[in-house]
């Protein structure tokens, strides 16, 4: 009676009873153990019903070799990538030793390696085949990167939590529904399916797996990362984040405060840089009157002598130049605390030009023995980020300071907010240090690529150009030579995440619409034909809504028509608006 039962099992009882009756059956002998057997056999027969329809896998299961084991497993195995759990990657069920739950995941053997490599070329080899595939298989994303916590006290059983590509754990006090078990078997199974298909391209690099010096940038693996670390953002921004750096390396964050603006700029360079010498993060002063606070001064009673900034913008600024190959990020927090032009107007002349240099003091003389050099020019690999909030104690931007940069706007939507309520998660930064290193160089190198124009834009933003003309908000060649750059680089890197109409309107979004600002009389009907302009069909009155509240005609580009109609009720209602305030 006892076997009909068992073979009557689900999915969830059969985990269920490992689960629960390990603890006590580890304690008696294991010769002949009821519970040693089911997990060889019954709780395989189980597995190998759900796994058939997709493949004849290989399914092994052990609680031991003579004796218990301290981490009972069932491993799923692909004939074409491994036979064994020593060796490949293989898809299993690992059960906590105190039998605090189990784990679903994509593991790694370990054994095999360490035989052929030793242990040190071994973990190399182990922690790059991680990254590689997380990097190429973007579902990973819903599932964990970290180290298992298996409540292991051997050292096959803590190898098992180190060689974790991806898990998701089930704790014993809540195990889910069969169907939820059931599902994301399913899940990982097709998942492990599309690892199996790429094996032989990320396997056929060893002994050992190195990572290359220039490997190409990945959004994928940045938003899995991200997302491992905690941070949330939509999957658009990341990417437009990234584009704007490469097309320009000037870019502002602004909107709403604590939605992330500088939790993206400190991730990006956490990610992507090697060591923590790549970036600094400065708080903007209110008290910021001059550049002193970014470059420092000559000291006045030591002729000679130049003292540094305490905000080490100088020292990175110098490594930057010492490291041609690899980015370095300065971030401006609250960038508006003080009337930007003031601190940092040699900055902005220096960006324009490959030959402009900003002086910080004298030659010859007693100077010769100074370590700071007489000029700067600001090295290729610089990358600036500044963030904004607008109230009262912030001072506006000139045109000057938008017209040379990409201008990001953060807000947070009703189902974003909802989503964080329902699932909300603990940020670790540390998650995301060094992760995208690898892609450092490629980085640069695309920064300093300025073939990458997107052509035969004319025709979507010529209207845009006469629009604006009319309320001296027109703009000039460096702004369309920057929107087509950055078109082609966010195409490149979309990878699918965005449509041409989608880049496009974040090219409008983030170089034309910054500097429209003006009372009633002056930008009501430029806001309206800009409006239109957003539209499938041009022809449609902008800014209608239907009785549900949404827009009453089909829109082209969303993010910049939203934002006009918001500058549109603004204006109505105050009589003046901005981009920035609306």
């Amino acid at each position: 009676m006892e076997n009909n039962l068992e073979k009557q099992m689900d999915l969830r009882a059969g985990l269920s009873k490992v689960i629960q009756e390990w603890p006590n059956e580890t304690k008696k002998p294991f010769s002949d153990n009821p519970l040693a057997k089911f997990i060889r056999s019954e709780l395989t027969n189980i597995i190998g019903d759900l796994t058939s329809q997709y493949y004849p896998y290989k399914i092994k299961a052990s609680a031991g070799a003579g004796n218990w084991a301290n981490i009972a497993w069932l491993a799923i195995l692909d004939k074409k990538v491994t036979t064994s759990t020593q060796e490949g990657i293989n898809l299993v069920y690992l059960f906590c030793s105190d039998g605090s739950g189990v784990y679903l995941s994509l593991n790694q053997g370990t054994t095999g390696p360490i035989k052929r490599l030793g242990a040190v070329e071994a973990k190399k080899r182990e922690k790059q085949i991680a990254k590689l595939i997380l990097g190429k298989v973007e579902r990973l994303v819903n599932w964990s990167s970290k180290p298992l916590n298996l409540h292991a006290n051997t050292d096959l059983g803590m190898s098992y939590e180190k060689s974790n590509i991806a898990a998701k754990f089930y704790p014993a006090n809540a195990l889910p529904s069969n169907e939820a078990l059931t599902r994301d078997l399913k899940e990982m199974v097709s998942i492990y399916k599309e690892v199996v298909e790429i094996w032989p391209s990320i396997n056929s690099a060893e002994p050992p797996l190195m990572p290359t010096q220039k490997e190409r940038l990945n959004l994928s693996a940045l938003r899995h990362s991200m997302s491992e670390s905690g941070l949330i953002f939509p999957p658009q921004l990341p990417l437009r984040f990234t584009a704007a750096l490469q097309t320009k390396p000037f870019v502002i964050l602004t909107g709403l405060s604590g939605s992330g603006k500088t939790k993206l700029a400190e991730a990006f360079s956490l990610w992507i840089c090697e060591s923590s010498q790549q970036y600094c993060m400065v708080a903007v002063g209110a008290d910021w009157t001059n550049r002193e606070p970014l470059l420092g001064f000559p000291n006045a009673l030591d002729e000679g002598g130049y003292i540094k900034p305490d905000s080490g913008v100088l020292d990175l600024i110098l490594r930057a130049a010492d490291d041609s190959d690899k980015p370095y990020f300065l971030i401006l927090d609250e960038m508006n605390m003080s009337h930007v032009e003031r601190y940092f107007a040699d900055f902005l002349s220096a960006m324009e030009s490959s030959d402009s240099r900003i002086t910080l003091h004298p030659e010859g003389g007693q100077w010769n023995e100074c370590d700071v050099p007489a000029t700067l020019s600001l090295p290729k690999n610089l990358f600036v980020i500044g963030t904004v909030n607008i109230d009262e104690t912030t001072y506006m931007f000139s045109p000057k300071v938008l017209d040379r940069a990409n201008v990001i706007e953060f807000r947070v939507s009703e189902s974003e907010m909802l989503g964080y309520f329902d699932n909300p998660k603990p940020i670790d930064m540390e998650r995301l240090r060094g992760q995208g290193a690898s892609m450092a160089e490629s980085f640069v190198s695309a920064a300093n690529n300025n073939e990458q124009i997107a052509e035969k834009l004319g025709e979507t933003l010529m209207p845009f150009f006469n629009n604006l003309q009319g309320v001296g908000a027109e703009f000039g060649y460096r702004t369309a030579s920057e929107m087509s750059r950055f078109v082609a680089i966010c195409t490149e890197l979309s990878d699918s995440t965005m449509e041409l109409n989608q880049v496009v309107d974040a090219a409008i979004m983030q170089k034309l619409l910054p500097k429209l600002h003006g009372s009633r009389n002056k930008i009501e009907k430029v806001l309206q034909a800009l409006g239109s302009l957003c539209l499938k069909d041009s022809t449609q009155q902008p800014f209608q809504l239907n009785s549900e509240g949404a827009a009453k005609h089909s829109v082209k580009y969303l993010l910049s028509y939203e934002k006009l109609h918001r500058m549109h009720q603004r204006v109505l209602a105050d009589g003046f608006t901005s981009f920035a305030e609306a």
